[in-house]
Protein backbone atom coordinates (compact mmCIF):
# COMPACT_ATOMS: atom_id res chain seq x y z
CA UNK A 1 0.00 0.00 0.00
CA UNK A 2 2.85 2.43 0.95
CA UNK A 3 3.99 1.94 -2.85
CA UNK A 4 0.63 2.21 -4.08
CA UNK A 5 0.38 -1.26 -5.63
CA UNK A 6 -0.94 -4.72 -4.45
CA UNK A 7 -0.60 -8.31 -3.46
CA UNK A 8 -2.54 -11.53 -4.19
CA UNK A 9 -1.77 -15.35 -4.78
CA UNK A 10 -3.90 -17.99 -5.89
CA UNK A 11 -3.35 -21.92 -4.69
CA UNK A 12 -4.02 -25.01 -5.88
CA UNK A 13 -4.14 -28.14 -3.12
CA UNK A 14 -1.75 -30.46 -4.17
CA UNK A 15 -0.13 -28.29 -6.61
CA UNK A 16 1.37 -25.35 -4.93
CA UNK A 17 0.63 -21.88 -5.10
CA UNK A 18 1.70 -18.79 -7.06
CA UNK A 19 2.39 -15.04 -5.67
CA UNK A 20 2.13 -11.76 -8.08
CA UNK A 21 2.48 -8.55 -6.77
CA UNK A 22 2.36 -5.01 -8.91
CA UNK A 23 3.90 -1.48 -7.50
CA UNK A 24 4.07 2.02 -9.37
CA UNK A 25 7.56 3.28 -9.80
CA UNK A 26 9.20 6.69 -10.88
CA UNK A 27 11.48 5.69 -14.37
CA UNK A 28 15.26 6.08 -12.99
CA UNK A 29 17.12 8.74 -13.14
CA UNK A 30 20.66 6.35 -14.10
CA UNK A 31 21.28 6.22 -17.96
CA UNK A 32 20.65 2.58 -18.88
CA UNK A 33 24.22 1.55 -20.25
CA UNK A 34 25.63 -1.40 -22.58
CA UNK A 35 28.89 -3.08 -22.13
CA UNK A 36 30.42 -1.23 -25.19
CA UNK A 37 30.82 -3.28 -28.35
CA UNK A 38 34.81 -3.06 -29.62
CA UNK A 39 37.19 -4.74 -31.90
CA UNK A 40 39.81 -6.80 -29.50
CA UNK A 41 41.22 -8.46 -32.34
CA UNK A 42 45.09 -7.99 -32.33
CA UNK A 43 44.89 -6.30 -29.21
CA UNK A 44 47.63 -6.57 -26.51
CA UNK A 45 47.35 -7.26 -23.01
CA UNK A 46 50.09 -7.76 -20.18
CA UNK A 47 49.14 -10.66 -17.53
CA UNK A 48 51.24 -10.33 -14.60
CA UNK A 49 50.51 -13.31 -11.86
CA UNK A 50 53.03 -15.88 -10.43
CA UNK A 51 50.71 -18.37 -10.35
CA UNK A 52 50.78 -20.43 -14.05
CA UNK A 53 47.26 -22.02 -13.66
CA UNK A 54 45.70 -18.69 -13.25
CA UNK A 55 47.80 -17.59 -16.06
CA UNK A 56 46.78 -20.38 -18.00
CA UNK A 57 42.85 -19.85 -17.60
CA UNK A 58 43.03 -16.13 -18.68
CA UNK A 59 45.66 -16.11 -21.26
CA UNK A 60 42.92 -19.20 -22.72
CA UNK A 61 40.31 -16.48 -22.51
CA UNK A 62 42.33 -13.58 -24.34
CA UNK A 63 43.34 -15.92 -26.69
CA UNK A 64 40.00 -16.97 -27.63
CA UNK A 65 38.84 -13.11 -28.12
CA UNK A 66 41.99 -12.78 -31.04
CA UNK A 67 43.84 -10.59 -28.16
CA UNK A 68 47.69 -11.61 -27.38
CA UNK A 69 48.65 -11.88 -24.03
CA UNK A 70 52.09 -11.57 -22.94
CA UNK A 71 52.82 -12.60 -19.94
CA UNK A 72 54.85 -12.01 -16.59
CA UNK A 73 55.25 -13.81 -13.21
CA UNK A 74 56.65 -10.94 -10.73
CA UNK A 75 57.16 -7.39 -10.97
CA UNK A 76 60.47 -6.65 -12.28
CA UNK A 77 59.81 -9.04 -15.47
CA UNK A 78 56.49 -6.73 -15.74
CA UNK A 79 58.41 -3.82 -15.87
CA UNK A 80 61.26 -4.99 -17.69
CA UNK A 81 58.32 -5.53 -20.45
CA UNK A 82 56.46 -2.42 -19.96
CA UNK A 83 60.11 -0.57 -19.97
CA UNK A 84 60.66 -2.57 -23.60
CA UNK A 85 57.80 -1.67 -25.44
CA UNK A 86 58.02 1.51 -24.54
CA UNK A 87 61.55 2.24 -26.03
CA UNK A 88 59.22 1.28 -29.47
CA UNK A 89 56.96 3.80 -28.47
CA UNK A 90 54.14 1.17 -27.54
CA UNK A 91 52.33 0.40 -24.66
CA UNK A 92 50.00 -2.44 -23.60
CA UNK A 93 46.25 -1.81 -24.38
CA UNK A 94 45.84 -2.48 -20.78
CA UNK A 95 47.72 -4.48 -17.67
CA UNK A 96 46.11 -7.09 -15.83
CA UNK A 97 47.72 -7.32 -12.17
CA UNK A 98 47.44 -10.08 -9.41
CA UNK A 99 47.87 -8.49 -6.03
CA UNK A 100 49.78 -11.08 -4.46
CA UNK A 101 52.41 -10.63 -7.24
CA UNK A 102 56.09 -11.70 -6.22
CA UNK A 103 58.82 -9.23 -5.16
CA UNK A 104 56.81 -5.70 -4.70
CA UNK A 105 52.67 -6.62 -4.78
CA UNK A 106 50.04 -5.71 -7.58
CA UNK A 107 49.59 -2.57 -5.36
CA UNK A 108 53.19 -1.12 -5.37
CA UNK A 109 53.83 -2.34 -9.35
CA UNK A 110 50.66 0.08 -10.07
CA UNK A 111 52.49 2.47 -8.35
CA UNK A 112 55.51 2.20 -10.15
CA UNK A 113 53.77 2.27 -13.73
CA UNK A 114 51.86 5.05 -12.85
CA UNK A 115 54.75 6.72 -11.92
CA UNK A 116 56.48 6.59 -15.30
CA UNK A 117 55.45 9.03 -17.57
CA UNK A 118 55.96 6.83 -20.43
CA UNK A 119 53.85 3.78 -19.20
CA UNK A 120 51.20 6.02 -16.78
CA UNK A 121 48.64 6.42 -19.54
CA UNK A 122 48.33 2.46 -19.70
CA UNK A 123 44.86 1.58 -18.10
CA UNK A 124 44.94 -0.87 -14.91
CA UNK A 125 43.08 -4.14 -13.83
CA UNK A 126 43.85 -4.89 -10.38
CA UNK A 127 42.74 -8.97 -9.90
CA UNK A 128 42.96 -10.39 -5.99
CA UNK A 129 41.91 -13.19 -4.48
CA UNK A 130 41.17 -11.37 -1.14
CA UNK A 131 39.24 -8.55 -2.03
CA UNK A 132 39.41 -6.21 1.07
CA UNK A 133 36.89 -3.80 2.34
CA UNK A 134 37.66 -0.05 1.38
CA UNK A 135 40.11 -0.91 -0.93
CA UNK A 136 38.69 0.11 -4.10
CA UNK A 137 38.79 3.65 -3.12
CA UNK A 138 42.94 3.32 -2.58
CA UNK A 139 43.25 2.03 -6.25
CA UNK A 140 40.77 4.47 -7.55
CA UNK A 141 43.22 7.14 -5.98
CA UNK A 142 46.43 4.89 -7.41
CA UNK A 143 45.13 5.39 -10.77
CA UNK A 144 43.67 1.96 -10.85
CA UNK A 145 40.70 1.47 -13.68
CA UNK A 146 39.08 -1.43 -12.30
CA UNK A 147 38.96 -4.29 -9.14
CA UNK A 148 38.25 -7.64 -9.57
CA UNK A 149 37.81 -10.45 -7.36
CA UNK A 150 38.75 -13.75 -8.13
CA UNK A 151 36.79 -16.29 -9.76
CA UNK A 152 36.55 -14.28 -12.52
CA UNK A 153 34.30 -15.56 -15.05
CA UNK A 154 34.94 -15.28 -19.25
CA UNK A 155 32.07 -12.98 -19.15
CA UNK A 156 33.05 -10.70 -16.58
CA UNK A 157 36.73 -10.27 -17.99
CA UNK A 158 35.28 -9.58 -21.19
CA UNK A 159 32.83 -6.90 -19.94
CA UNK A 160 36.35 -5.71 -17.88
CA UNK A 161 38.60 -5.16 -20.62
CA UNK A 162 35.85 -3.59 -23.14
CA UNK A 163 34.77 -1.24 -20.74
CA UNK A 164 38.45 -0.58 -19.59
CA UNK A 165 39.96 0.39 -23.38
CA UNK A 166 36.57 1.66 -24.49
CA UNK A 167 36.69 4.27 -21.15
CA UNK A 168 33.41 5.99 -22.25
CA UNK A 169 31.59 4.44 -19.39
CA UNK A 170 34.74 4.76 -16.62
CA UNK A 171 33.45 8.23 -15.17
CA UNK A 172 29.93 6.58 -14.11
CA UNK A 173 31.85 3.53 -12.62
CA UNK A 174 32.37 4.96 -8.49
CA UNK A 175 34.99 4.51 -7.47
CA UNK A 176 35.98 2.46 -10.20
CA UNK A 177 35.01 -0.49 -12.26
CA UNK A 178 33.65 -3.41 -10.16
CA UNK A 179 31.97 -6.51 -10.85
CA UNK A 180 29.01 -5.25 -9.34
CA UNK A 181 28.88 -2.30 -12.31
CA UNK A 182 29.72 -4.66 -14.66
CA UNK A 183 26.71 -7.34 -13.54
CA UNK A 184 24.60 -3.86 -14.11
CA UNK A 185 25.71 -3.41 -17.61
CA UNK A 186 23.21 -4.85 -20.59
CA UNK A 187 25.54 -7.22 -23.37
CA UNK A 188 26.05 -6.26 -26.86
CA UNK A 189 25.45 -8.89 -29.78
CA UNK A 190 28.80 -9.71 -28.77
CA UNK A 191 30.23 -13.29 -29.78
CA UNK A 192 31.16 -15.83 -26.30
CA UNK A 193 34.67 -15.89 -25.50
CA UNK A 194 34.84 -19.10 -24.75
CA UNK A 195 32.82 -22.28 -25.92
CA UNK A 196 30.89 -24.50 -23.37
CA UNK A 197 33.51 -27.11 -22.00
CA UNK A 198 31.70 -29.95 -22.92
CA UNK A 199 31.79 -29.80 -26.09
CA UNK A 200 35.25 -29.87 -26.12
CA UNK A 201 35.88 -33.00 -23.76
CA UNK A 202 32.96 -35.08 -24.68
CA UNK A 203 35.79 -37.31 -26.24
CA UNK A 204 37.95 -37.50 -23.37
CA UNK A 205 38.84 -40.68 -21.59
CA UNK A 206 39.85 -40.17 -17.42
CA UNK A 207 40.42 -42.54 -14.90
CA UNK A 208 38.77 -42.56 -11.52
CA UNK A 209 40.92 -43.57 -8.76
CA UNK A 210 40.16 -43.61 -5.02
CA UNK A 211 39.28 -46.23 -2.33
CA UNK A 212 35.94 -44.95 -1.04
CA UNK A 213 32.98 -45.58 -3.26
CA UNK A 214 31.09 -42.51 -2.37
CA UNK A 215 33.89 -40.42 -2.93
CA UNK A 216 33.99 -42.11 -6.88
CA UNK A 217 30.59 -41.83 -6.86
CA UNK A 218 30.45 -38.25 -6.48
CA UNK A 219 33.19 -37.63 -8.40
CA UNK A 220 32.24 -39.84 -11.62
CA UNK A 221 28.73 -38.24 -11.41
CA UNK A 222 30.44 -34.75 -11.48
CA UNK A 223 32.50 -36.00 -14.66
CA UNK A 224 29.63 -37.63 -16.48
CA UNK A 225 27.90 -34.02 -16.49
CA UNK A 226 30.56 -32.93 -18.61
CA UNK A 227 30.53 -35.80 -21.35
CA UNK A 228 33.50 -37.69 -19.91
CA UNK A 229 33.98 -41.50 -20.38
CA UNK A 230 35.49 -42.33 -17.00
CA UNK A 231 36.84 -45.59 -15.71
CA UNK A 232 37.26 -46.89 -11.81
CA UNK A 233 39.82 -47.73 -9.80
CA UNK A 234 40.07 -48.26 -6.22
CA UNK A 235 44.08 -48.30 -5.48
CA UNK A 236 46.90 -47.24 -7.09
CA UNK A 237 48.01 -50.99 -8.41
CA UNK A 238 44.69 -51.08 -10.23
CA UNK A 239 45.20 -47.58 -11.39
CA UNK A 240 48.29 -49.02 -13.10
CA UNK A 241 46.83 -52.50 -14.30
CA UNK A 242 43.73 -50.29 -16.11
CA UNK A 243 46.56 -47.87 -17.54
CA UNK A 244 48.76 -50.96 -18.83
CA UNK A 245 45.57 -52.82 -20.40
CA UNK A 246 44.33 -50.25 -22.20
CA UNK A 247 44.56 -49.64 -26.23
CA UNK A 248 46.78 -47.40 -27.88
CA UNK A 249 43.79 -45.63 -30.01
CA UNK A 250 41.70 -44.84 -26.86
CA UNK A 251 43.99 -43.74 -24.16
CA UNK A 252 43.16 -42.78 -20.80
CA UNK A 253 43.78 -38.51 -21.41
CA UNK A 254 43.58 -37.89 -17.89
CA UNK A 255 44.19 -39.32 -14.29
CA UNK A 256 42.59 -37.98 -10.80
CA UNK A 257 44.52 -39.81 -8.25
CA UNK A 258 43.71 -39.83 -4.85
CA UNK A 259 47.01 -39.32 -2.95
CA UNK A 260 46.02 -40.86 0.39
CA UNK A 261 44.79 -44.94 0.16
CA UNK A 262 45.72 -48.08 1.65
CA UNK A 263 48.24 -50.12 -0.50
CA UNK A 264 49.86 -48.22 -2.80
CA UNK A 265 49.09 -44.58 -2.45
CA UNK A 266 48.24 -41.41 -5.15
CA UNK A 267 52.11 -40.41 -4.68
CA UNK A 268 53.88 -44.26 -5.54
CA UNK A 269 51.13 -44.66 -8.24
CA UNK A 270 52.38 -41.31 -9.65
CA UNK A 271 55.96 -42.74 -9.84
CA UNK A 272 55.31 -45.36 -11.37
CA UNK A 273 53.77 -44.36 -14.24
CA UNK A 274 56.41 -41.83 -14.75
CA UNK A 275 58.90 -44.53 -14.52
CA UNK A 276 56.66 -46.34 -17.21
CA UNK A 277 55.94 -49.24 -15.10
CA UNK A 278 51.88 -48.79 -16.92
CA UNK A 279 53.58 -48.76 -20.24
CA UNK A 280 55.68 -45.98 -22.24
CA UNK A 281 52.97 -44.68 -23.63
CA UNK A 282 51.42 -43.69 -20.09
CA UNK A 283 54.09 -41.91 -19.16
CA UNK A 284 53.34 -38.89 -19.84
CA UNK A 285 49.31 -38.86 -18.86
CA UNK A 286 48.46 -35.88 -16.90
CA UNK A 287 47.68 -36.44 -13.40
CA UNK A 288 46.18 -34.49 -10.63
CA UNK A 289 46.24 -35.30 -7.25
CA UNK A 290 43.05 -35.41 -5.19
CA UNK A 291 43.16 -34.98 -1.81
CA UNK A 292 41.47 -34.00 1.59
CA UNK A 293 44.72 -32.83 2.69
CA UNK A 294 45.34 -29.02 2.90
CA UNK A 295 48.77 -28.92 5.09
CA UNK A 296 51.42 -26.96 4.17
CA UNK A 297 54.05 -28.98 2.24
CA UNK A 298 51.55 -31.09 0.61
CA UNK A 299 51.18 -29.23 -2.55
CA UNK A 300 55.04 -29.90 -2.90
CA UNK A 301 54.55 -33.70 -2.52
CA UNK A 302 52.45 -33.85 -5.31
CA UNK A 303 54.83 -32.24 -7.60
CA UNK A 304 57.90 -33.68 -6.22
CA UNK A 305 55.41 -37.34 -7.36
CA UNK A 306 55.31 -35.96 -11.23
CA UNK A 307 51.72 -35.07 -10.87
CA UNK A 308 50.05 -32.19 -12.77
CA UNK A 309 47.59 -29.86 -10.56
CA UNK A 310 45.67 -30.22 -7.52
CA UNK A 311 41.74 -30.42 -6.79
CA UNK A 312 41.54 -30.33 -3.05
CA UNK A 313 38.62 -32.33 -1.15
CA UNK A 314 35.30 -31.91 -1.03
CA UNK A 315 35.53 -31.59 -4.29
CA UNK A 316 34.75 -28.02 -6.17
CA UNK A 317 32.60 -28.13 -9.02
CA UNK A 318 34.06 -24.87 -10.75
CA UNK A 319 37.44 -25.78 -10.16
CA UNK A 320 36.85 -28.81 -11.26
CA UNK A 321 35.50 -27.53 -14.30
CA UNK A 322 38.31 -24.69 -14.92
CA UNK A 323 40.61 -28.31 -14.74
CA UNK A 324 38.90 -29.95 -17.02
CA UNK A 325 38.68 -26.94 -18.95
CA UNK A 326 42.64 -26.34 -18.56
CA UNK A 327 44.04 -30.44 -19.43
CA UNK A 328 41.51 -31.32 -21.77
CA UNK A 329 40.31 -28.34 -23.57
CA UNK A 330 41.42 -28.86 -27.34
CA UNK A 331 42.80 -25.70 -27.61
CA UNK A 332 44.35 -24.92 -23.98
CA UNK A 333 47.65 -23.72 -23.90
CA UNK A 334 48.47 -25.24 -20.80
CA UNK A 335 47.97 -28.69 -22.34
CA UNK A 336 49.99 -27.46 -25.55
CA UNK A 337 52.86 -26.46 -23.62
CA UNK A 338 52.57 -29.54 -21.27
CA UNK A 339 52.47 -32.06 -24.63
CA UNK A 340 55.09 -29.87 -25.98
CA UNK A 341 57.46 -30.27 -23.31
CA UNK A 342 57.66 -33.97 -23.61
CA UNK A 343 58.54 -34.22 -26.87
CA UNK A 344 61.62 -31.79 -25.77
CA UNK A 345 62.79 -33.56 -22.43
CA UNK A 346 62.92 -37.35 -23.95
CA UNK A 347 65.92 -37.37 -21.81
CA UNK A 348 63.80 -37.00 -18.58
CA UNK A 349 60.88 -38.47 -18.63
CA UNK A 350 59.70 -37.19 -15.00
CA UNK A 351 60.76 -33.57 -15.91
CA UNK A 352 57.80 -31.18 -16.15
CA UNK A 353 57.31 -28.32 -17.63
CA UNK A 354 57.36 -24.40 -15.98
CA UNK A 355 53.12 -24.65 -16.71
CA UNK A 356 52.53 -27.54 -14.86
CA UNK A 357 52.51 -27.22 -11.42
CA UNK A 358 49.73 -27.49 -8.70
CA UNK A 359 46.55 -25.42 -8.88
CA UNK A 360 46.66 -23.02 -5.64
CA UNK A 361 43.62 -20.97 -5.34
CA UNK A 362 45.36 -17.54 -4.37
CA UNK A 363 49.03 -18.17 -5.59
CA UNK A 364 50.00 -19.23 -1.99
CA UNK A 365 49.85 -22.04 0.12
CA UNK A 366 47.16 -21.74 3.33
CA UNK A 367 45.25 -24.10 5.43
CA UNK A 368 41.54 -23.27 4.17
CA UNK A 369 38.96 -25.41 3.51
CA UNK A 370 38.44 -25.85 -0.17
CA UNK A 371 36.58 -23.00 -1.40
CA UNK A 372 36.84 -20.72 -4.63
CA UNK A 373 39.45 -17.72 -4.07
CA UNK A 374 37.75 -14.87 -3.72
CA UNK A 375 34.75 -16.05 -1.65
CA UNK A 376 34.76 -13.21 1.17
CA UNK A 377 34.52 -15.97 4.09
CA UNK A 378 34.77 -20.17 4.90
CA UNK A 379 31.54 -21.63 4.71
CA UNK A 380 29.91 -21.70 8.02
CA UNK A 381 30.82 -25.17 9.94
CA UNK A 382 27.45 -26.52 9.75
CA UNK A 383 26.39 -30.45 10.99
CA UNK A 384 25.00 -30.27 7.50
CA UNK A 385 25.24 -27.94 4.75
CA UNK A 386 22.86 -29.45 2.47
CA UNK A 387 23.10 -26.84 -0.42
CA UNK A 388 26.70 -27.82 -0.63
CA UNK A 389 25.69 -31.39 -1.16
CA UNK A 390 22.62 -30.57 -3.45
CA UNK A 391 25.45 -28.82 -5.44
CA UNK A 392 28.02 -31.70 -5.86
CA UNK A 393 25.10 -33.98 -6.97
CA UNK A 394 24.13 -30.98 -9.66
CA UNK A 395 21.05 -30.63 -7.93
CA UNK A 396 19.55 -34.07 -8.33
CA UNK A 397 17.80 -35.39 -4.72
CA UNK A 398 17.38 -38.99 -5.61
CA UNK A 399 21.17 -38.99 -6.39
CA UNK A 400 22.05 -37.55 -3.07
CA UNK A 401 19.22 -39.96 -1.70
CA UNK A 402 21.32 -42.81 -3.06
CA UNK A 403 24.54 -41.36 -1.31
CA UNK A 404 23.61 -40.53 1.83
CA UNK A 405 21.77 -44.40 2.29
CA UNK A 406 25.46 -45.51 0.87
CA UNK A 407 26.88 -43.40 3.91
CA UNK A 408 24.50 -44.31 6.27
CA UNK A 409 25.46 -48.05 6.04
CA UNK A 410 29.08 -47.75 5.76
CA UNK A 411 30.18 -45.03 8.03
CA UNK A 412 29.23 -47.20 11.11
CA UNK A 413 32.33 -49.56 10.10
CA UNK A 414 34.69 -46.90 9.37
CA UNK A 415 33.91 -44.85 13.02
CA UNK A 416 34.60 -48.09 14.86
CA UNK A 417 37.45 -48.89 13.19
CA UNK A 418 38.68 -45.43 13.64
CA UNK A 419 37.63 -45.90 17.76
CA UNK A 420 39.76 -49.41 18.06
CA UNK A 421 42.78 -47.91 16.35
CA UNK A 422 42.76 -45.16 18.50
CA UNK A 423 42.24 -46.94 21.64
CA UNK A 424 45.29 -49.72 20.48
CA UNK A 425 47.34 -46.96 20.28
CA UNK A 426 47.26 -47.39 16.07
CA UNK A 427 47.64 -43.83 15.22
CA UNK A 428 48.81 -43.60 12.37
CA UNK A 429 46.00 -45.86 10.79
CA UNK A 430 43.01 -43.98 12.42
CA UNK A 431 45.05 -40.80 10.70
CA UNK A 432 44.18 -42.82 7.53
CA UNK A 433 40.54 -43.39 8.36
CA UNK A 434 39.91 -39.74 9.57
CA UNK A 435 41.32 -38.51 5.84
CA UNK A 436 39.03 -41.24 4.86
CA UNK A 437 36.03 -39.88 6.94
CA UNK A 438 36.68 -36.10 6.34
CA UNK A 439 36.72 -36.38 2.73
CA UNK A 440 33.46 -38.57 2.31
CA UNK A 441 31.98 -36.15 5.24
CA UNK A 442 32.88 -33.03 2.79
CA UNK A 443 31.06 -34.47 -0.04
CA UNK A 444 27.64 -35.19 1.59
CA UNK A 445 28.48 -31.42 3.31
CA UNK A 446 29.13 -32.66 6.34
CA UNK A 447 31.12 -29.57 7.99
CA UNK A 448 30.99 -30.28 11.15
CA UNK A 449 32.16 -33.43 11.09
CA UNK A 450 34.45 -32.93 8.35
CA UNK A 451 36.07 -30.35 10.84
CA UNK A 452 36.13 -32.27 13.71
CA UNK A 453 38.01 -35.00 11.76
CA UNK A 454 40.49 -33.26 10.17
CA UNK A 455 41.55 -31.90 13.95
CA UNK A 456 41.66 -35.49 14.93
CA UNK A 457 43.92 -36.38 11.90
CA UNK A 458 46.27 -34.24 13.00
CA UNK A 459 46.20 -35.45 16.56
CA UNK A 460 46.63 -38.69 15.32
CA UNK A 461 50.01 -37.55 12.95
CA UNK A 462 51.20 -35.74 15.65
CA UNK A 463 51.17 -38.80 17.71
CA UNK A 464 49.22 -37.09 20.61
CA UNK A 465 47.35 -39.68 21.64
CA UNK A 466 45.50 -38.00 24.93
CA UNK A 467 44.26 -35.51 22.58
CA UNK A 468 43.45 -38.16 19.58
CA UNK A 469 41.51 -39.95 22.81
CA UNK A 470 39.36 -37.10 23.95
CA UNK A 471 38.54 -35.56 20.08
CA UNK A 472 37.48 -39.14 19.00
CA UNK A 473 34.50 -38.89 21.70
CA UNK A 474 33.90 -35.65 20.23
CA UNK A 475 33.79 -36.94 16.65
CA UNK A 476 31.43 -39.56 17.44
CA UNK A 477 28.96 -36.94 18.62
CA UNK A 478 28.94 -35.01 15.58
CA UNK A 479 28.88 -37.73 13.25
CA UNK A 480 25.53 -38.69 15.46
CA UNK A 481 24.10 -35.76 14.89
CA UNK A 482 25.24 -35.63 11.00
CA UNK A 483 23.87 -38.97 10.98
CA UNK A 484 20.42 -37.65 12.38
CA UNK A 485 20.21 -34.65 9.86
CA UNK A 486 20.27 -36.78 6.57
CA UNK A 487 17.80 -39.16 8.76
CA UNK A 488 15.44 -35.99 8.90
CA UNK A 489 15.53 -35.41 5.30
CA UNK A 490 15.45 -38.92 4.03
CA UNK A 491 12.26 -38.80 5.71
CA UNK A 492 11.09 -35.29 4.65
Amino acid sequence: NAMGGDVWFTSELGKGSCFSFKVLLHKSERPEMVTPDIELRGRRILLVDDNPTNQAIIADELVSLGIEPVLASNANDAMALCTEYAHKGQLFDLALLDRQVPEIGGIKLGKKLKGDSRLAPMPLVMMTSQAQRGEANELTALGFAAYLSRPVSAQTLLAAITVVIDGSLLPHAKPMVTRQFLDNLQLPNAPTPLQPATHQLAQARVLLVDDNSINRDVAKDLLAEFGLATSLACDGREALALLAATPAEQPFELVLMDCQMPGMDGYEATRAIRRGDAGDANRSVVIVAMTANVMRGEKQCCLDAGMNDYLSKPIDVELLELILQKWLGRESTARALFLDSQCTQQNDPLALPADCVILDKDARETAAPSSLAGRDEPAPCLVWDMPSALKRVRGRPERLMSLIDSYSEKSPEIITDLYQKIESHDLPEAARLCHTLRGIAGNLGGSQLMATAQDLETFCLNKNYSEAERLVGELLVCNHQFINALSDYRHA
